[in-house]
């Protein structure tokens, strides 16, 4: 039943887009003296089910990937301080930063593309003040933990985009609003996070082993220079 409104929608649309545009040469071809154009509100690029089901979802996540964006070059100017001066570790957050940022403009402008808007969808809401100021170690399980954040994020929208239930993988039989783009499009954002995750873990554990009561200092130091190569 869903399913057969959901087609009756899509019609509906598709017919409502075309009834406009004969309306329009009609109205031209009669030499109407004032001719309304603009044919948006009939004519759009909304298709399936993300802008009446997984949008707002999915614009979290964009204020998400803003609000990191912000909390890294804060956290890599930190670091690039003369008091502080781990340039290394100011280059990590500021290139964490930038894909953060870049990811979400390109969110941006898929939604876009699926004929939706950021219309007062922006509400980006900075952490406390304390998370700007990390030293070199815990700065990274900071950034591990955001990835796993943002990768549950992404998870989330996968799973409502292909109907999947969140425990057994099952298809849902309630509220089930299938839309194949979005889930390729967060399937690859997965993929992404993945990588990020094995990225950070993988200095969190070799930051960590080098450093001994007497020479943590060292260890810093040999580390910040490795991230600047």
């Amino acid at each position: 039943m869903r399913a057969f409104l959901l087609f009756a929608v899509l019609i509906g649309g598709s017919l409502a887009c075309q009834n406009r545009l004969e309306t329009l040469v009609q109205e031209a071809s009669g030499g109407a003296p004032d001719l309304s154009t603009d044919v948006r509100d009939e004519c759009n690029a909304r298709v399936g089910t993300f802008n009446s089901v997984h949008a707002p979802q999915y614009k979290k996540v964009i204020n998400k990937a803003l609000k990191l964006a912000l909390q890294y070059m804060s956290i890599s100017s930190h670091f690039g301080r003369d008091t502080n001066h781990r340039l290394g570790f100011q280059k990590l957050f500021k290139s964490a930063s930038d894909e953060r940022f870049e990811q979400a403009v390109s969110m941006i402008k898929y939604v876009v593309k699926r004929g939706g808007t950021m219309h007062q969808a922006l509400n980006v809401k900075l952490p406390t003040t304390g998370l700007y100021n990390p030293l070199p170690l815990p700065s990274l399980g900071l950034a591990l933990t955001d990835a796993k954040d943002m990768y549950e994020e992404q998870a989330r929208l996968h799973r409502g985009a292909l109907c999947l239930t969140a425990t057994a993988g099952g298809i849902a039989e309630a509220g089930c609003a299938l839309d194949a783009d979005l889930a390729h499009q967060a399937q690859d954002a997965l993929e992404s996070e993945v990588e990020r995750v094995s990225g950070l873990a993988s200095k969190a554990n070799l930051l960590a082993s080098m450093f001994t009561s007497g020479e943590h200092s060292l260890a810093e130091h040999l580390f910040d220079q490795q991230l600047l190569k």
